[in-house]
């Protein structure tokens, strides 16, 4: 959904890497939320990094990708962080204890965002919108989605540390507060 600026990538890629200029044949084509503009059986791996937290429908999109994938293609896909989780709302910045979604409400996590002198506003309105815009989905919804997707996983990786859960997580699965995000590999079922 967003734009590629290539020039800023670039520089990201020289900074990092030392890399003075793209490879020619990469492009970039912008998708709507839960539709890859590309042909069925278009490709042999579909990547996904820190976005299906974002996705507003993971189902839809997980359906999508199956249908342009090639039949002994691959889904690699990397979560982090859940929204039950730790750092799951995005906003360690303003909350480096964690759990900001279950300790405070929104009002109170929009105001020390607003209050804060020393980021840009533009900033802190945008992480915002995306905290407020994150879906719920646990480590099961996905697996549960990925399957009525067509797909099966074939290979799994949690992504764990040691938290400290509050009393205001109470009732929330154990599981959704400990597994902070997970990559698999998924293959047509």
């Amino acid at each position: 959904l967003n734009e590629v600026d290539a020039s800023q990538l670039l520089a990201e890629a020289k900074a990092e890497e030392g890399i003075s200029e793209l490879p020619p044949e990469l492009s970039f084509v912008q998708s709507q939320p839960e539709r890859i503009p590309a042909d069925d059986d278009s490709f042999d791996l579909v990547v996904t990094w820190s976005a299906f937290e974002h996705v507003g429908d993971p189902e839809a999109l997980l359906r999508d990708i199956s249908r342009v994938m090639k039949a002994d293609g691959a889904l690699f896909l990397q979560l982090w962080p859940f929204y039950n989780s730790e750092h799951g709302s995005h906003l360690w910045q303003w909350f480096p204890d964690g759990f900001a979604q279950f300790e405070h409400s929104d009002d109170e996590i929009a105001a020390r965002i607003e209050a804060d002198e020393a980021t840009d506003p533009g900033w802190g309105a945008m992480m915002m919108r995306e905290y407020r815009a994150l879906n719920r989905v646990t480590l099961d919804d996905l697996g549960a989605a990925i399957e009525r997707a067509g797909l099966r996983v074939a290979r799994l990786k949690l992504i764990t540390n040691d938290c400290f859960i509050p009393a205001s997580a109470k009732g929330t699965p154990l599981s959704a507060l400990a597994i902070g995000g997970v990559q698999l590999l998924a293959v047509q079922a």
